[in-house]
């Protein structure tokens, strides 16, 4: 089949990769977001789905607003049979997805590949929607208790990123990569040490942080950060 991939993330390369390498099916194109500025610096940068196709010769659209008649008149002219989708970050319009004659696959990371979760029909009456995140959504709320927080780190690695804001000589952003809930108390938000730690406490209990990194600085762990950046420490919130 002629199949197009749409997305961006990086959870979306081995995705791309696969059906690069597939022998059956041939990829006629590819749609993913523009290029952004990132960073401290602002320097404009490709998706990673865009990197991974670096030296290739494959067709590439970067449509603002998939939505628009442009792209999907852009899409139609790939002639997918089938279309597969995976961490794009728009949502796609009926009219792109009546495109392709087979169908449109939209893939999510699951433990449901093992084929052995149970089966329980969805209550609509309960279903909620799921609004896009934004870089703000990752922010740390110290109020909440340490267990939530720890999860939304691992829930929002890559993006958006959790992350906490130091006011010492300009604002900058510490993000947070990992991180151990531990039973130890404080002021929410209050920076704590025990040995080689770096802790931080939250509504109930506490964080110990694993790897970060400052705006603008490489990736490290926390005790080796804590032992150069005490002053930014004491400006965290």
């Amino acid at each position: 089949m002629r199949i197009v991939f749409i997305g961006a993330g990086e959870i979306g390369v081995s995705t791309l990769q696969a059906l690069l390498r597939s022998s059956e099916h041939r990829l006629t194109g590819v749609i993913t977001q523009p290029d952004k500025p990132v960073g401290r610096t602002q320097q404009i940068e490709p998706p990673p789905i865009k990197r991974a196709l670096a030296g290739t010769k494959m067709s590439i659209l970067q449509p603002v607003r998939i939505k628009g008649r442009e792209a999907i008149a852009e899409v139609r002219a790939l002639r997918p049979e089938a279309i597969v989708v995976m961490a794009y970050g728009q949502i796609l319009p009926r009219d792109l997805l009546e495109i392709p004659p087979v169908a449109c696959l939209n893939l999510h990371a699951s433990l449901l590949a093992k084929g052995n979760a149970p089966r329980i029909p969805q209550d609509n009456a309960l279903a909620t929607y799921a609004p896009k995140l934004t870089r703000d959504d990752g922010k740390i709320d110290w109020s909440e208790p340490a267990e939530i927080i720890e999860r939304k780190i691992r829930a929002f690695n890559p993006w958006p990123g959790a992350f906490i804001t130091t006011s010492t000589n300009g604002t900058r952003n510490l993000k947070i990569f990992s991180a151990t809930v531990v039973d130890f108390g404080g002021k929410p938000g209050e920076i704590l040490r025990r040995k080689n730690e770096l802790l931080i406490a939250a509504g109930k209990g506490a964080l110990s942080l694993g790897e970060v990194q400052l705006e603008g600085k490489r990736r490290m762990s926390a005790t080796e950060f804590s032992r150069g950046h005490a002053s930014i420490l004491r400006a965290a919130h």
